[in-house]
C-alpha cells in the first residue's frame, strides 16, 4: 500500500513537472513566428477576414486556458480589437487530443461595424436601420468559431460596439457586459444576457440630427427551434427621458409575435420628437402624436400581437395603456387644444379612450372627463364629455369652431368683450366627420356688449342647455341699461326656420332704451312705444323667424290700473286679439285683425287722450277721445259677407294710413247696422285742407258702394292725389284701401291749389272704382278764366282735358293774378282753347297739347318788355323818324290784339299774332319755350299807317305791293326778358 502510494505521488509529481515544462515551453513555441502565423491564418479563414494578435499565452493553473493578447480582427464590414481573449478548454478531451472550448472571455473588446450608404441622399427622413444593426450582431454571434463548440459560454467584459454609416457613428454601446450560453450537443436553446452603461443612437431627419442617449441597458435573449424571446429588463434613456422594460416573443413554428413594453417617467415632447424621427412612417405613430403633444407620463404599457413584424405596426393589433400628468392633447377636427391634461388613457383597436381626465382650455378648467377618439379614418368615432368651469371671455372663438348653426355663429360675431364664468358639462360627438356640440350649464354669469344693442348686458341663469337643435334657458335674470328682468324661460330653435319662445317672465323695461332693437327684431311699428318704466308680468312671446310673432302679457304703468294684450304679427297679418286698458278716465277693449283680404275692428268703451299719453311715449293717434260699442268685419273678396254693428264717436283722431300726410279727424260719428255704415258727420284735415264729410257706405255684390258729400275750404292737389295713390312700383301701383270700392264724391271746395295756381271756387263730381278715379270739374275759375274739364287717375298715369274760356274780361287784374305784375296791360280780353295731357308727374308737362286763341281790344300796353325792346331798336336805327310811344307814362295804345297758336309740350307756337296800334302795326310768328323762357320770333313792324290805308283801299295797287308797302322785318331770339334783335 505504501509502495502504491509512493508511485502515485511520483506520477503526480512527474505530471506537474511536465505541465510546468509545457507551461514554460509552449508559449515560446506558440509565439514563434512560424506557429503564430499559422494560428492567425487558420483563425482568419474561420471568420472570413483578417486576425492578428500580439501574443498567445498558455496557462495550466488554476485550470488550463489560453490567453490571446491585444488581438485585432478585420472583415469586409466589421473590425474590432480586444485587450485579451481567454479560451477555457474542456480538460478531459485534451488527453484524447481534442480541443473542446467550454468558455470564451472577451476583455475590453472594441467592435466597429459599417452599414452601406443609401444612394438617395435627398430623402426627407433617414431612420436608423435597426434591421441591419441586428443582422450584424447576429452574424458576429454566429461566427463559426463559436458555433463549432457546443455547451460554450461566451463572456464579454467592458466591451464597446459602434456601428458606422457614412463615416458617422449611428449606434453605439459602451461598457458592455454580456454572457451567451450555447446548448450542449443534441440540446437546444441559446441563452444570452447582458448590460451596457452607455447607448447612443443617432437619428437624422432632414437637416436636423437627433441623438438618443441611454445610461443603462440590461436584457436577455433566448432562442430554440420553438421560440425566440428577447427580454428587456431595464432601459434608462437620458434623452428622451424614459425608463422601459419589455419582452418580445416569437413562436418560431406558428410565426406569432407578441411585443410588450412598459415605460415609466416619460417626457412626451422629446419622446414624441424621437419616435416620429425613428418610426414616423408608421401610421399609428403619426396619429398618436398628432393628438398627444406634450406632458409627462408616469407609466405606460404597449402591447401588440401579430403574425409578422409588419403586423405589429397595425393599429388594430396595438393596445396602449397609460396615465398622463400636465399633458397637452390636440383634437384637430374640433380645434381643441387641451393643456394641463391629467388622466388615464387606453388605445385599443384603433381608438384612444381617456377616463377621469382633467384639462385646461385657455383659462377654462375641466374635470371628470371622458374622451373617445378614433385614430383612423375621416369618420372615426369621437366623443368628449367633461365638466367645465368656463371663462366666458374666451367663449366666442371657441364656439365658432364647434357650432354649426350659421345664424348663431353670425350672432356670436356681435358679442364684444364678454366676461364671466359658467359651470356645466360640455359634450362633443359622435364622429370626427360631424362633431355635434351639447352644453349643459347649471351656473352661468355673463356680461358683454351686444353690438346690435346700445347698452351692456348682464345675464345669469341656473339652467342653460344648447345642442344642434336649439337653446333653452330657465330662470334667466339680467339687466341692460336701466332695465332688468327675471324668471325668464327662454327657448330658441336653430333649425332651418328659427324661432324664439319666451313662456314666462317678469321685467322692468325702459322702452326708450330697448324698443328700437325689439321693433327691428319683431317687425312691430317703430315710431312710438310704451312709456318707461314699464313693468311686465306674465309675459310670453313666440317669434318664428319670417313667419309669426306672438306677444302676450300684462303691463303695469304709473297711474294706469290695467293693460293686457294679445298680439300676433305674421306676413300679411297684424292681429290684436285683446288690448285692454283701464284707468280713472278710460276703460276700453280694442281688437284689430288686418289681413290681405280682411279687416276686423272692435272697440268697446271709452279711451281718452290722457290715458294714451300715459301709455305711449309719442301719442300721434288719439289727441282727443274715442268712445262707443262698434265692430266691423270687412272682407275684400266677399263684400256681401262684410258686417258692421254699433256706434262710434271720436274727436281729434289721427290716421297715418301710410300717407305722406296724416288724416286728422277733428270729430266723427258713425252708425252701423248689418252691411251699412252711415257717416253721420265727420270733420277732418288733410294737409292744409279742412273738410266736412257726410254720406253712406254699403256692402254689395259690386263691392263697397259709397255716396259721399264733401265740402272743404281748400284742396291741395298733391294731398288729394296722395290720398288715393300712395305706393308706386314699376308695374304695379295700389290704392291705400286696396278694396273693391266704388262710389261718388260730390266735392264742393272754396279753392283748389295746384302749384302756384289757385282755382276759386272748385266744384267737381268724383267717381272712384278700384282701377281709376274720374274727376269731372263742374266749376272752376283761374284769374277770371273758367276751366271746365275732366281728369282721370290710374295707377300709373294722370290724364286730363280742359277747355278754358273767358269773354270780355278785364285784362289788367287777370295778368296781376296770373303773373303777379301790376299795370302791365289794360283792355278787355277773350280766351278760348283746349289743353290735354297725360303721364306721371314728370311726364305731364312734356305731354301737353292743345290750341289757344287770344284777343284783346281798346287798351294800352305799359312797360312793354319785348315791345319796348323792339321800339327802342327801331328808334336807334332812325328808320322811323318820329315819336316813339312813351310806354312808361302814356303806354302804347292799341285798337286790337289777336293771336292764335298751338301748344306742344313746353313750346308755344304762334301761328300769327297782330297788334293793331294807333301809330303802327306789329305782326309776329315763331316759338316760345315756356319752361326755359326763350324765344325764336319773326317780327314785322309797319309804322306808316296812312300809306297803308291808301294802298289797302286801291285794289290794283294792293295786288302789286302786298298787304304793307312799308314794313321793317326783325328777328328776335334768346332770353325772353332780354332778347337779341337783328334785321331779318
Amino acid at each position: 500500500m505504501n509502495k502504491l502510494r509512493k508511485i502515485f505521488l511520483w506520477l503526480i509529481g512527474i505530471c506537474i513537472v511536465f505541465l510546468l515544462a509545457i507551461s514554460y515551453l509552449a508559449p515560446k513555441l506558440i509565439n514563434s513566428r512560424i506557429l503564430k502565423g499559422k494560428i492567425e491564418s487558420v483563425a482568419s479563414q474561420k471568420i472570413g477576414g483578417d486576425v492578428q494578435f500580439q501574443s498567445l499565452d498558455l496557462s495550466i493553473f488554476p485550470r488550463p486556458h489560453a490567453i490571446i493578447r491585444h488581438g485585432n480582427i478585420t472583415t469586409e464590414k466589421a473590425s474590432g480589437s480586444l485587450v485579451s481573449l481567454t479560451l477555457y478548454p474542456e480538460v478531459l478531451p485534451l488527453f484524447t487530443g481534442k480541443l473542446q472550448i467550454s468558455k470564451l472571455l472577451f476583455e475590453s473588446p472594441d467592435i466597429q461595424m459599417s452599414l452601406p450608404s443609401y444612394a438617395n441622399k435627398t430623402q426627407n427622413k433617414v431612420a436608423v436601420p435597426l434591421k441591419e444593426i441586428m443582422k450584424k450582431v447576429v452574424v458576429f454571434m454566429s461566427a463559426p468559431l463559436i458555433m463549432d463548440h457546443p455547451d460554450l459560454v461566451v463572456v464579454m467584459e467592458n466591451g464597446n460596439l459602434n456601428i458606422i454609416k457614412d463615416n458617422e457613428s449611428v449606434f453605439s454601446l459602451g461598457d458592455i457586459y454580456s454572457q451567451v450560453v450555447f446548448p450542449p450537443a443534441g440540446h437546444k436553446g441559446i441563452k444570452a444576457e447582458g448590460k451596457s452603461s452607455m447607448l447612443k443612437l443617432l437619428v437624422q431627419q432632414e437637416n436636423n440630427k437627433l441623438v438618443v442617449k441611454s445610461s443603462s441597458l440590461q436584457g436577455s435573449f433566448y432562442y430554440d427551434e420553438d421560440k425566440t424571446s428577447i427580454s428587456l429588463s431595464e432601459l434608462i434613456l437620458d434623452y428622451p427621458q424614459l425608463k422601459v422594460t419589455g419582452e418580445l416573443n416569437i413562436n418560431n413554428k406558428s410565426k406569432q409575435i407578441s411585443l410588450s413594453l412598459d415605460g415609466r417617467e416619460v417626457e412626451v415632447e422629446p419622446t414624441r420628437e424621437a419616435v416620429l424621427a425613428m418610426a414616423g412612417d408608421i401610421p399609428v405613430t403619426q396619429e398618436i402624436f398628432k393628438i398627444v403633444k406634450g406632458g409627462n407620463i408616469p407609466s405606460i404599457s404597449f402591447n401588440s400581437q401579430a403574425s409578422s413584424f409588419e403586423g405589429l405596426k397595425e393599429i388594430k393589433n396595438i393596445i396602449i395603456k397609460g396615465s398622463m400628468n400636465d399633458g397637452e392633447i390636440f383634437i384637430p377636427k374640433a380645434r381643441l387644444n387641451l393643456k394641463a391634461v391629467n388622466g388615464n388613457v387606453v388605445i385599443s383597436n384603433g381608438i384612444l379612450e381617456g377616463k377621469n381626465i382633467k384639462a385646461r382650455l385657455g383659462n377654462s378648467q375641466g374635470h371628470d372627463g371622458y374622451l373617445k377618439l378614433g385614430l383612423k379614418g375621416k369618420d372615426a368615432p369621437f366623443h368628449l364629455d367633461m365638466m367645465v368651469q368656463a371663462d366666458l371671455s374666451e367663449l366666442p372663438p371657441l364656439l365658432k369652431g364647434l357650432i354649426k348653426s350659421k345664424t348663431l355663429v353670425k350672432e356670436l360675431a356681435f358679442i364684444d368683450k364678454p366676461k364671466g364664468k359658467a359651470y356645466g358639462k360640455l359634450v362633443l360627438g359622435e364622429s370626427l366627420k360631424s362633431i355635434k356640440t351639447r352644453v349643459e350649464a347649471s351656473d352661468v354669469n355673463l356680461s358683454a356688449r351686444y353690438k346690435r344693442f346700445p347698452y351692456p348686458i348682464e345675464l345669469n341663469t341656473e339652467h342653460f342647455y344648447y345642442d344642434e337643435s336649439g337653446i333653452s334657458v330657465k330662470n334667466l335674470r339680467g339687466k341692460t341699461g336701466k332695465s332688468f328682468f327675471s324668471d325668464i324661460t327662454f327657448q330658441m330653435s336653430l333649425k332651418k326656420k328659427s324661432f324664439l319662445k319666451i313662456s314666462s317672465g317678469k321685467a322692468l323695461i325702459f322702452m326708450d332704451e330697448t324698443y328700437p332693437w325689439f321693433s327691428k327684431l319683431t317687425g312691430l311699428p317703430s315710431k312710438s312705444h310704451l312709456r318707461s318704466p314699464l313693468s311686465v308680468t306674465h309675459i310670453s312671446m313666440v317669434w318664428d323667424r319670417g313667419e309669426k310673432t306672438l306677444f302676450k302679457g300684462s303691463l303695469s304703468l304709473q297711474n294706469v290700473q290695467e293693460i293686457s294684450f294679445d298680439i300676433t304679427r305674421s306676413p300679411g297679418e297684424l292681429r290684436i286679439k285683446d288690448l285692454n286698458v283701464k284707468d280713472e278716465s278710460s276703460e276700453a277693449n280694442i281688437g284689430l285683425n288686418i289681413k290681405d283680404a280682411e279687416i276686423d275692428i272692435k272697440f268697446n268703451g271709452h279711451l281718452d287722450q290722457s290715458t294714451v299719453n300715459k301709455i305711449v311715449s309719442d301719442n300721434r293717434i288719439i289727441n282727443g277721445w274715442l268712445k262707443g260699442d262698434f265692430q266691423t268685419q270687412i272682407l275684400r273678396d266677399q263684400p256681401t259677407h262684410s258686417t258692421a254693428q254699433g256706434r262710434l264717436e271720436g274727436k281729434d283722431i289721427v290716421l297715418p294710413l301710410k300717407l305722406n300726410e296724416p288724416l286728422n279727424i277733428k270729430n266723427v260719428s258713425l252708425d252701423a247696422a248689418k252691411s251699412h255704415i252711415k257717416v253721420v258727420s265727420a270733420d277732418m284735415t288733410l294737409g292744409k285742407s279742412n273738410a266736412h264729410l257726410t254720406g253712406d257706405v254699403e256692402a254689395s255684390k259690386e263691392g263697397f258702394i259709397f255716396n259721399i258729400d264733401l265740402s272743404t275750404n281748400k284742396l291741395e292737389w298733391d294731398s288729394l292725389r296722395n290720398a288715393f295713390v300712395v305706393e308706386k312700383k314699376e308695374k304695379d301701383t295700389k290704392y291705400f284701401y286696396d278694396f273693391p270700392v266704388k262710389g261718388t264724391i260730390r266735392l264742393n271746395s272754396e279753392s283748389l291749389a295746384y302749384g302756384q295756381f289757385i282755382l276759386e271756387p272748385f266744384r267737381a263730381d268724383i267717381a272712384i272704382d278700384p282701377d281709376n278715379i274720374k274727376i269731372a270739374v263742374i266749376e272752376s275759375d283761374l284769374c277770371g278764366i273758367s276751366i271746365p274739364g275732366n281728369l282721370k287717375l290710374t295707377p300709373l298715369n294722370l290724364l286730363f282735358e280742359f277747355k278754358p274760356v273767358a269773354d270780355n274780361k278785364e285784362l289788367e287784374p287777370a295778368i296781376e293774378c296770373l303773373f303777379g305784375i301790376r299795370k302791365r296791360m289794360t283792355g278787355l280780353f277773350g280766351f278760348r282753347g283746349t289743353i290735354k295731357g297725360k303721364g306721371g308727374n314728370e311726364e305731364i308737362i312734356n305731354s301737353l297739347t292743345g290750341n289757344l286763341e287770344f284777343s284783346a281790344k281798346d287798351g294800352r300796353i305799359y312797360r312793354g318788355g319785348l315791345l319796348a325792346k323792339i321800339l327802342a331798336f327801331i328808334n336807334v336805327t332812325e328808320i322811323f323818324r318820329g315819336k316813339v310811344p312813351d310806354l312808361v307814362k302814356k303806354g302804347f295804345a292799341y285798337k286790337s290784339i289777336t293771336a292764335n297758336g298751338s301748344l306742344n309740350g313746353v313750346t308755344l307756337t304762334l301761328k300769327e299774332a297782330i297788334i293793331d296800334g294807333s301809330s303802327m302795326k306789329i305782326v309776329s310768328q315763331g316759338d316760345i319755350n315756356l319752361k326755359e323762357k326763350r324765344v325764336d320770333l319773326k317780327v314785322f313792324v309797319a309804322p306808316l299807317k296812312i300809306a297803308d290805308f291808301i294802298i289797302e283801299k286801291v285794289p290794283l295797287l294792293k295786288n302789286i305791293t302786298g298787304k304793307n308797302i312799308l314794313s321793317i322785318p326783325l328777328k328776335v331770339t334768346g332770353d325772353l326778358e332780354d332778347p337779341k334783335i337783328t334785321y331779318f
